[in-house]
C-alpha cells in the first residue's frame, strides 16, 4: 500500500497509523485511554494541529479518534464504498450529554479515570458535533446514487471518471509496468468474481457465504472464459481452495497479486467481459466507470440482512443486473 499511496500523490511524508488506529483493537476509550491514545497518535504524525482532517467516516471509533485528537481541523469526507451512501440519521446530543461529558473531562474525571466510557466515542452514531465541522466531500458515484442528507451541509465534489482512470493509470504503470504477467496482458476474455466478508460481520456464517458463492459459480458451469477469484481485504479465511476444489471443471484462478490492493487498478489491463459479486462498489465502478457489464447474487442473502447491509442491497438490486438476467448468460457463450 506504500507503493500505491507513493504513486497516487506528492506526499510530504506518509505515515501509517494502523496499530495505533485498529479499532479491533481498542478498548472502550475513556478519559485516560483517549488522552494517551491521542497524545500517541499527535506525537506519531509530529503534529498538535491540523487544518484540515481527511477521513471515510465520521460514525467509526477510528475516524472519531482522529477528530477528536484534533478538534479545530475541518473535515473532508472521501468515499469509502457504498456504506459512503447509506442515510445515517444524525443526532444531536443533548445538554445533559454535554454536561456529563464535561464532567468526564474535568479533574473529577482525572481522579478516576477508567470509571467514565465517553459515550459519543465508544458509539456508531454521528452527531452534530461532527458534520458542523464538515467543508467538504468527494464522491464519485453522486450522479447515481442519492447522496446522504448529513453531506448536504458540506460541499460536495464528484469525483470525474477521467480523474480516477488518471490515478489508476498512474498506480498501475508506477508499480506494473516492470511485470511481465499473463494475467494482465492476457486476451483470454475475463470474468471477475469478487469476494466479501458478510460472515466477518456476522451477517451469516463462513459455510453459509461459501454456498452463496458456490451457487455464482453453478451458474458459471458452461463458461469458456477464464475466472479470476478475489478475497475481500478483510476476510480472514479464505475461500478460493474450498471453490476451486468444488468446480474443478472450471478455470478458475486467485487473484495473483496483494489482496489489498484495489482490483480497479487493473481493469485496463485485463479483458474483463463481467464483473460478479454481492454488494461490492467495484460493480458500480465496473458498469459505470469502465462499462463494464456487473452482476449480482445479493437476491439469494438478501432476507438475512439487516440495517446498512440491508440498504446496500436495496442500492444494488436497483442498479446492477442480477445473476440471473440473460445479458450474463449471453457473457458466457
Amino acid at each position: 500500500m506504500l507503493k500505491v499511496a507513493e504513486a497516487t500523490w506528492e506526499w510530504e511524508v506518509i505515515v501509517f497509523c494502523d496499530d495505533i488506529l485498529d479499532d479491533a483493537k481498542l478498548p472502550v476509550l475513556n478519559y485516560f485511554n483517549f488522552t494517551e491514545l491521542r497524545l500517541e497518535l499527535q506525537t506519531r504524525l509530529g503534529k498538535k494541529k491540523f487544518n484540515q482532517v481527511y477521513v471515510c467516516k465520521l460514525n467509526v471509533r477510528t475516524e472519531k479518534v482522529i477528530l477528536e485528537s484534533y478538534p479545530s481541523a475541518k473535515v473532508v469526507l472521501y468515499e469509502d464504498g457504498l456504506h459512503s451512501y447509506v442515510p445515517y440519521p444524525v443526532y444531536k446530543r443533548s445538554f445533559v450529554q454535554d454536561i456529563k461529558d464535561l464532567f468526564k473531562l474535568s479533574w473529577v474525571a482525572k481522579l478516576f479515570p477508567r470509571r467514565f466510557p465517553i459515550d459519543f466515542l465508544n458509539n456508531g452514531r454521528i452527531y452534530t458535533r461532527q458534520t458542523s465541522r464538515l467543508q467538504r466531500t468527494y464522491l464519485s458515484l453522486c450522479k447515481e446514487i442519492s447522496v446522504p442528507d448529513y453531506m448536504k451541509t458540506s460541499e460536495i465534489k464528484e469525483i470525474q471518471s477521467s480523474s480516477l482512470t488518471f490515478v489508476l493509470k498512474r498506480i498501475s504503470s508506477s508499480i506494473f509496468d516492470h511485470l511481465d504477467d499473463t494475467f494482465l496482458t492476457s486476451e483470454i476474455p475475463t470474468i471477475l468474481v469478487l469476494g466479501q466478508c458478510f460472515s466477518l460481520w456476522n451477517v451469516m456464517s463462513w459455510e453459509e457465504e461459501l454456498e452463496v458463492y458456490c451457487e455464482i459459480f453453478k451458474k458459471l458451469g458452461n463458461c469458456n472464459s477464464r475466472i479470476i477469484w478475489k478475497e475481500h481485504p478483510r476476510m480472514k479465511q479464505p475461500f478460493f481452495e474450498t471453490i476451486t476444489s468444488r468446480f474443478k471443471n472450471l478455470d478458475i484462478r486467485l487473484f495473483p497479486f496483494h489482496y489489498s490492493w484495489p482490483v480497479e487498478i487493473f481493469f485496463e489491463r485485463m479483458n474483463i467481459i463481467g464483473c460478479i459479486s454481492l454488494t461490492s462498489t467495484t460493480l458500480f465502478y465496473s458498469k459505470y466507470k469502465f462499462g463494464i457489464p456487473a452482476f449480482t447474487s445479493i437476491q439469494s442473502v438478501g432476507e438475512r440482512l439487516r440495517k446498512d447491509h440491508l440498504f446496500m442491497a436495496q442500492m444494488v438490486t436497483n442498479y446492477i443486473s442480477t445473476t440471473s438476467s440473460p445479458e450474463l448468460l449471453s457473457k458466457l457463450h
